[in-house]
């Protein structure tokens, strides 16, 4: 048996600062949120999968969602456990073993530093293997850090490039809502804060947050029975590379150089393949090119200037637009398709950019 597989419903709980819930209310709250987008309720449930809570993942997560499946998954690979989840839940659903899985997480950690329950550091400390990178401090940010370093080193990265990232986040954090942190931030805002491990500082790194989601992942059997329109999995990819940072091949590449072509040819897809509505893409690899094209000083400055004088023209020319088309004009960051009644404006924004 083959069936193609589709996700159904997807959902956040409560997030950023949550101090009245622990992690299986978190879970419990946005499974029900994803299956009531899914239009499915627990009783359609016969597949499960989550990890990273309690003893026996995801046994007790069943429990406490008052679930009984007949297919469970409880992989624990890091940051990317989840899309390996997904990957093994479609795999299942496919071959029969399950019509309606659900995949959820929770993680009060912020809260727990408050009360005391954990601490800020992420050490995995020294069982087994471990034991040969633990006298060398071996926590999450400082492996990161290290990878950092490597890559200045190879490439010519710069520690202002790796503060590019805060800013831009906090910036893009400025129109959510749920954001926990909404102010801009500047280059030099993140460079001149406490050293967190060589080269980053404080707002290099990640925040901690409470929060949880979950998926709904259904075969195409059940699709006539959703609330909304399936969007269908079409490949994935599956590798590891180490857990002692001491066995890291390369600190420049990760498995994701590995999973990405995977996915794609299980997909029968090329990049190319895919539509994906970005404006000023052109810009974008014109910066790229000049990052990445060698190692020379000059270039990345003149990419460096390109993009700054780029981003202080954009905004009013994005300003401009609607009034010069009289049209309404929707700004979006995701996979969309044309309509018979939408206009590509990249050309004419294009066209005021330029002028300025």
């Amino acid at each position: 048996m083959t069936r193609k597989v589709a996700i159904a419903g997807v959902a956040l709980s409560d997030g950023g600062k949550v101090d009245d819930k622990n992690a299986y209310e978190l879970m419990a709250q946005a499974s029900r949120r994803a299956l009531a987008e899914a239009g499915l309720t627990p009783a359609d449930v016969d597949g499960l999968g989550s990890t990273g809570q309690g003893t026996l993942p995801p046994t007790d997560v069943g429990e406490y969602l008052g679930l009984k499946p007949r297919w469970i998954d409880s992989t624990s690979v890091g940051g990317a456990s989840w899309e390996v989840m997904l990957a093994h839940a479609t795999d299942a659903i496919a071959a029969g073993h399950a019509d309606v899985v659900l995949l959820t997480y929770g993680s009060t950690a912020r809260a727990d530093i408050r009360k005391g329950l954990r601490g800020a550091n992420i050490n995995w400390g020294s069982r087994g293997p471990l034991q040969w990178d633990a006298p060398y401090g071996h926590t999450l940010i400082s492996k990161y850090a290290m990878a950092a370093r490597r890559h200045m080193y190879q490439y010519g990265t710069t520690i202002e490039q790796l503060a590019e990232v805060a800013v831009s986040a906090r910036f893009n954090a400025a129109d959510n809502p749920e954001a926990m942190y909404r102010d801009p931030i500047t280059i030099e805002d993140v460079l001149s804060g406490p050293m967190i491990a060589d080269p980053f500082t404080k707002l290099h790194c990640c925040i901690r947050s409470d929060g949880g989601a979950a998926v709904v992942l259904v075969s195409e059997d059940r699709v006539k029975d959703l609330a909304s329109d399936p969007v269908w999995v079409l490949g994935s990819g599956e590798a590891t590379s180490h857990m002692l940072t001491s066995q890291w091949d390369d600190m420049t590449v990760g498995p994701a150089s590995v999973t990405g072509p995977l996915a794609f040819a299980r997909a029968g897809l090329k990049p190319s393949d895919v539509d994906v509505a970005e404006i000023y893409r052109l810009k974008e690899a014109e910066f790229a090119a000049l990052m990445t094209r060698g190692n020379s000083d000059a270039d990345r400055q003149q990419a460096m200037d390109l993009a700054t004088s780029f981003a202080r023209r954009l905004p009013r020319a994005l300003e401009e637009l609607p009034a010069d088309c009289r049209c309404l004009v929707v700004l979006k960051s995701a996979v969309a398709g044309p309509t018979a009644r939408t206009l590509d404006l990249t050309a004419v924004l294009k066209t005021k950019v330029d002028a300025r």
